[in-house]
């Protein structure tokens, strides 16, 4: 008589595939006196980036690049400052479209970081050395096509487009002030070069979003992951060309075909997190 062996579980999989710890040589974990009360400047560690659509008071199209986003089901929270003419758009039209670009599309990206739809300008504006721009599609070199469902205009060249209205938001008056949007997908657009066969998942690997980093920071991490865990740094490092976008793709050997990161797509549209100034 041949006896089956019971299917493995969970538990037993994760026990036998994990690999030896990744951490700092220079970290003692048996020390806490290695911490320290700390007040960063910024709580900032690097987040997909999208380029919002949103309609100004005659019509146009506004867009912005946010590095402040983040999904749950249907619906994203999109954060904000006052500085620029996306919150007071969608304070006035709860309506935007999520435009998430890929790679390729990061030169288009950096040139929206130094505009603003905002006019007259803040002194804010001109510390930070950002100009006044009417036609947003003109100075990105991003090309507009109309959405199905809300007003503003789609980036046809960014590979997934979300059209959403908002569903509640939270906007204090005073300059500077962070504003909170509250917004439902309506309709989900994507390259059908990044589907898959049944078109209902997103492929990242074919993808692979755009990702805001802080070059110190993406440097460092970098240098690290590769020193302690032999992570593979894939596509064009930006970080050497003094650009804030980039490409940031750490594939990390799998440790078993359960457990393997790439064994397929993602569902559509895949949660992000990723704030605008402009």
């Amino acid at each position: 008589m041949i006896r089956l062996a019971p299917a493995p579980s969970l538990q037993d999989i994760l026990k036998h595939s994990a690999g030896p710890a990744c951490q700092n040589p220079a970290m003692d974990s048996q020390n806490p006196d290695r911490f320290v009360t700390v007040s960063p400047e910024i709580l900032y560690f690097g987040t997909p980036v999208a380029v919002i659509s949103t309609l100004n008071p005659d019509g146009t199209t506004n867009l912005a690049a946010m590095s402040s986003f983040w999904a749950l089901g249907d619906r994203f929270m999109l954060g904000l400052t006052s500085y620029g003419q996306t919150g007071r758009n969608l304070a006035r039209t709860p309506e935007c479209v999520l435009n998430l670009p890929s790679p390729a599309e990061w030169e288009q990206v950096e040139r929206l970081g130094h505009t603003t739809g905002r006019f007259p300008l803040t002194d804010y504006h001109l510390g930070a050395g950002i100009a006044h721009a009417k036609d947003k599609f003109g100075v990105s070199g991003f090309s507009p096509l109309a959405s199905q469902i809300v007003a503003p205009l789609r980036a046809a060249e960014c590979p997934v487009q979300i059209e959403a209205r908002g569903l509640a938001q939270n906007t204090p008056t005073g300059e500077g002030s962070l504003l909170y949007f509250e917004v439902q997908r309506l309709r989900v657009h994507a390259d059908s070069a990044i589907l898959d066969s049944a078109h209902t998942r997103i492929d990242i690997d074919a993808w692979s979003p755009l990702f805001y980093v802080f070059p110190p920071l993406f440097r460092q991490m970098r240098t690290a992951r590769k020193e302690l865990s032999g992570a593979k740094l894939i596509g064009d490092p930006l970080a050497q060309r003094r650009s804030r976008w980039m490409r940031l793709q750490l594939a990390i050997p799998p440790r078993g075909p359960a457990l393997d990161p790439r064994a397929g797509p993602v569902s559509i549209p895949s949660p992000a997190q990723v704030s605008t100034t402009v």
